[in-house]
């Protein structure tokens, strides 16, 4: 078994890869910057530098076979968590080129990667797990918010479609984790006065809402190797347990 992990260098992404080859399971991480202290605990760890909002840059990484070296015959796990929270601010305030930025990085190299893990040479037995790391954002329309919100709910699309192809060696999910405790929610208390949720983000940090990124990771992780992963196409996996948003008839 191999494992894909966008974003491994930090937060929720270093916490998900240290899960996976705690448990003996090859990973690949792809991420701008390494992870020195991951790759000293774990020398097996594989990681790739590209910049993830700069799809050129990605497709021409794609096509260089290391995806099918690294993978070999084994079982394939794809775990898209790498994204940005911004821009943000009210729509005409943020600029075309961080939007394009955003939506780059957030949806079209997570469906990018999720086509080409998709395409791989069939072998028998082998089955594909695909992760898309979402947020209740998704399924909200949050004011200041619209890059993020619209690029995580292309993920959760992209999950209905692939899961109504029913395809049996498939599964794949868009997961709402609830809220963590990563620099992008440090980003967002952060914000200018024109962020009309940042004194939500505020408040969460304050009352100690907010999961940290290894408890996070555990239940993503346990629930990837979980034998019901992708019976719901999109669910979220709170405290309480797996809850499927939708049912895709």
């Amino acid at each position: 078994m191999k494992a894909i992990i966008t974003g491994h260098s930090r937060g929720l992404g270093a916490a998900l890869a240290t899960e996976l080859l705690a448990c003996g399971i090859g990973v690949l991480g792809i991420a701008r910057s390494g992870n020195t202290a991951l790759q000293r605990r774990y020398p097996q760890l594989v990681q790739q530098a590209v910049d993830l909002s700069d799809l050129a840059a990605l497709q021409a990484w794609l096509a260089s076979g290391a995806i099918e070296q690294f993978v070999g015959q084994d079982t394939v796990l794809l775990v898209n968590n790498a994204a940005s929270a911004g821009p943000l601010g009210p729509g005409g305030s943020v600029g075309s080129r961080a939007v394009g930025a955003a939506l780059a990085l957030n949806a079209g190299a997570p469906m990018m990667l999720c086509e080409h893990v998709l395409g791989l040479p069939h072998v028998a037995g082998r089955q594909c797990r695909i992760m898309h790391v979402s947020s209740g954002a998704s399924v909200s329309a949050l004011p200041g918010w619209s890059s993020y919100c619209a690029s995580k709910a292309a993920l959760d699309q992209q999950a209905r479609c692939i899961a109504a192809e029913a395809r049996p060696d498939v599964r794949i999910a868009s997961v709402m984790p609830g809220v963590i405790d990563t620099d992008m929610q440090s980003e967002l208390r952060q914000q200018r006065d024109d962020f009309a949720l940042r004194d939500m983000f505020v408040r969460m940090h304050a009352s100690g809402a907010l999961q940290s990124p290894q408890r996070c990771a555990r239940r993503l992780a346990a629930w990837l190797l979980d034998e019901r992963f992708g019976e719901s196409p999109v669910l979220s996996l709170d405290a309480a347990g797996a809850r499927a948003v939708d049912v895709v008839a």
